[in-house]
């Protein structure tokens, strides 16, 4: 039996008063209204299974992408390296080639490596990749972890779910109730000067199941996180699939994911 709106609401309550010192320590977030923080906070209370947030260090995630090019699909590997709070790298190997997406503080990482070759972008496209890389990383984390990067500064209202998410800079309900269309899931808008997206949560397990933005083109894009397990205290998702309306444009299915592990600048060198 699917909880009502009103349970999950008092229960996130409960969890917020108790962590409201925690939170301002923490994230740089900003609640316009209370069931907004009440349903975050739940959701962050079963993501973070054991520990806290304030833990979390490094990860890795290692496995395979299919990706939709020109053609047929195509498989590949996939590992991506955070080190927090300003450090991610996103790696995909397919046939000979290397993607590299990312930045280690204030430089791009983004290029392309084949044969021995490595290719970078224009240094007139800098700014706006490492926006790109910001906002991914940002999604990552928000969608898989509950963490907030340090360089956000995030602003949460809570809003009905609907078939066709906007960007929440235009147009963002501040009403609570769950439209017929879509019941098994509470949504919360997300917004700064720079991002935007909506966080849907399980309306059950309130754990985050996807995040919908505005994609290239302005076209709505969707991250969903599923096959979530438990990994050094944190309930991580296994396979993240990204779509453009009704285009799957990549899956990423991981073999392993590590939470803290070793890790250093290093690791992130062009």
């Amino acid at each position: 039996m699917m909880r009502s709106q009103a349970t999950v609401t008092v229960a996130g309550a409960l969890i917020a008063a108790s962590w409201v010192g925690y939170l301002s320590a923490q994230d740089a977030m900003r609640f316009a209204d209370t069931p907004a923080q009440s349903l975050f906070l739940r959701s962050r209370a079963v993501v973070v299974a054991s520990g806290s947030v304030r833990q979390l260090r490094s990860v890795i995630l290692r496995g395979h992408i299919t990706a939709v090019g020109d053609g047929e699909p195509v498989d590949g590997a996939v590992e991506i390296r955070c080190l927090l709070p300003d450090h991610f790298l996103r790696v995909e190997t397919i046939g000979n080639v290397q993607r590299w997406s990312g930045y280690a503080g204030r430089s791009l990482l983004t290029s392309i490596r084949q044969g021995g070759k490595v290719e970078t972008p224009p240094g007139n496209l800098t700014s706006t990749l490492l926006a790109v890389a910001r906002a991914h990383f940002t999604r990552l984390m928000l969608g898989a972890l509950t963490y907030i990067p340090a360089d956000q500064e995030l602003t949460f209202r809570s809003g009905g779910a609907t078939a066709a998410p906007v960007d929440p800079r235009i147009q963002a309900s501040t009403g609570t109730a769950v439209s017929n269309d879509m019941p098994e899931r509470f949504v919360l808008d997300v917004m700064s000067d720079t991002f935007s997206a909506r966080f849907e949560v399980d309306s059950i397990s309130g754990v985050p199941v996807r995040l919908t933005y505005p994609g290239a083109n302005r076209v709505s894009t969707t991250m969903r996180f599923a096959d979530r397990r438990a990994v050094g205290g944190f309930l991580m998702p296994y396979r993240i699939t990204v779509s453009a309306g009704d285009r799957v444009l990549e899956t990423l299915t991981f073999d392993e994911i590590l939470i803290n592990p070793e890790m250093g600048k290093a690791d992130f060198k062009r």
